[in-house]
């Protein structure tokens, strides 16, 4: 799902996202690259459920979904607000992850005041 908000010519567009386990990661992430592309350079922010596992938000391994969305972060230069210091995003029965992440373009890092998991 995207939205985009626009207040005194300024656009501002934000990209939900969910990656089920089992559905072709690649796919996800050529979409979102469809989707900021066709934004043309404008502010935005992407959150998602990935189900991406890597050390730079939360988890003790990483896995091949982490591993990729590590690469796109990279290659799009877009900042990743979550740390690896990080709250979990799930927990249940004992059991906890962190698949929820949120990321901004470079460009509109300096729009946030503040970023929490709650």
């Amino acid at each position: 799902m995207t939205i985009k908000i626009t207040k005194n010519s300024k656009a501002f567009t934000i990209i939900s996202s969910y990656s089920s386990p089992y559905a072709n990661f690649r796919e996800i992430l050529d979409e979102l690259t469809d989707i900021s592309t066709n934004i043309n350079g404008e502010e935005y922010l992407i959150g998602g459920d990935f189900n991406a596992h890597s050390q730079r938000w939360g988890y003790r391994d990483e896995d091949s979904r982490g591993k990729q969305l590590q690469e796109f972060i990279a290659e799009k230069h877009i900042f990743l607000l979550n740390s690896s210091d990080s709250p979990p995003t799930f927990e249940h029965n004992n059991k906890q992850g962190w698949p929820d992440i949120t990321m901004v373009s470079n460009h509109s890092l300096a729009a946030i005041c503040e970023w929490d998991v709650l």
